[in-house]
């Protein structure tokens, strides 16, 4: 189960993207994983699909979806959460663990004003589109 820390910067964060993107609302999203739930409930959520590990928040926007992790400072990801990250990454999605109410608005603001531009790896030949390689680590370059 999830600290309260993390519940309320994760509630922050989907506030201030209702108010700040009112017609983007269903473009953001939050996967249940750590609902507080019985067992009887929680084996039925599991029987529909629901995986351990899955990103907290999963954002899409223009054709790209993108895997948001919440956590605290301190917060550490569980080894499925670095197993599904692995998987995302492996086939192009974007994954990115935020820490602060001010990382998640730099990068949401960031992917839909195009203020961020996803550079490959050094011996990524695709420039300006999305690298399939399962060795190439995308970063975020902030562009302004």
């Amino acid at each position: 189960m999830r600290n309260n820390e993390e519940h309320n910067l994760q509630k922050s964060m989907i506030t201030w993207f209702d108010m700040q993107y009112p017609k983007l609302k269903l473009c953001l999203f939050a996967v249940p994983n750590g609902a507080n739930t019985s067992q009887r409930a929680g084996a039925y959520m599991k029987s529909e699909g629901l995986r351990s590990g899955v990103a907290d928040l999963v954002f899409c926007y223009d054709g790209v979806t993108t895997f948001v992790e919440v956590k605290t400072q301190k917060g550490k990801q569980s080894d499925t959460q670095v197993n599904f990250q692995d998987q995302m990454a492996s086939q192009g999605f974007t994954y990115k663990v935020v820490r602060t109410l001010d990382e998640f608005m730099e990068l949401i603001n960031g992917l839909i004003k195009g203020w961020n531009t996803y550079i490959p790896c050094g011996g990524c030949h695709l420039q300006g589109s999305r690298c399939r390689s399962i060795n190439c680590q995308w970063t975020m370059r902030d562009t302004i």
